[in-house]
């Protein structure tokens, strides 16, 4: 085999996974959709994250990472963070990158899985990749779902932004309906709306020139971070799941 464990997903789970392995002398490929990793914590700006007791090795090396870049933790109250995404991308490259077990694989989609073996098309075309174990550690259950060749049903989703809002129009920014503020560090607002089944299925890019064009009207804010795609709930657990990210990563680490 290439790979003992490949991983699909740089999720922060995907990526302390990936780490765990190495740091026992096992080969791992990594491999992510997306040019960067963090998760959902990146592509969908699922930022505010449960408090948790950490004592896995790598879970602490990712936070304190966060924790020491400047502006790394945008917002802290007894129960919850809201991290900074950029200083997500740079810690989770820090840690993957300090191992020499792993190899990362970037832009890249699976197409087919079977018998050990993960097809998938990259920028230089299409390439199988074996390894003895396969995970799955993407949030939206991609692989699993190519694996069992079929949809999963959506229960709900999220849809998050950070916004630089004007002065005078902070109190009609904040009565949004159906939205949750949370005012960051460096002045700006962090802003999540929850959505129900139908609001998933619309094309987020039209839902966001929608909302964006909707403060520039008013006068309301200017966007700072915008999602690369909505956070989707695949049940209700799901929802509780995704604002949990370190403590899941934590007890993988303790378990194993």
């Amino acid at each position: 085999m290439e790979y003992n464990h490949i991983i699909y997903g740089t999720s922060l789970y995907g990526v302390v996974l990936a780490a765990h392995k190495a740091y026992n002398g096992h080969k791992v490929l990594l491999i992510n959709r997306y040019g960067f990793m963090g998760g959902s914590l990146t592509e969908s700006l699922n930022l505010k994250q449960t408090k948790t007791h950490i004592k896995g090795k790598f879970t602490q090396q990712l936070v304190d990472s966060i924790a020491q870049t400047t502006h790394g933790i945008l917002y802290e109250d007894s129960n919850s963070f809201v991290f900074h995404p950029e200083a997500v991308k740079f810690a989770t490259w820090k840690l993957i990158h300090q191992l020499p077990n792993i190899e990362l694989l970037l832009h890249s989609t699976p197409l087919e899985l079977a018998d050990n073996q993960l097809k998938i098309i990259t920028k230089d075309g299409i390439k199988t990749k074996r390894a003895e174990n396969i995970f799955d550690a993407s949030e939206d259950l991609f692989l699993s779902r190519i694996e069992k060749r079929e949809a999963y049903s959506v229960f709900g989703g999220k849809l998050s932004m950070i916004t630089t809002p004007t002065d005078k129009n902070i109190n009609e920014l904040t009565q949004l309906p159906d939205a949750t503020f949370l005012k960051l560090n460096d002045g700006s607002y962090f802003i999540s709306k929850e959505l129900n089944k139908t609001e998933c299925e619309i094309d987020v890019s039209k839902m966001l020139l929608s909302i964006e064009l909707e403060m520039k009207a008013q006068g309301l804010a200017r966007i700072k971070y915008l999602p690369l795609k909505m956070q989707v709930y695949y049940s209700p657990q799901s929802s509780v799941e995704q604002s949990t990210i370190f403590e899941k990563c934590n007890e993988m680490e303790i378990q194993n």
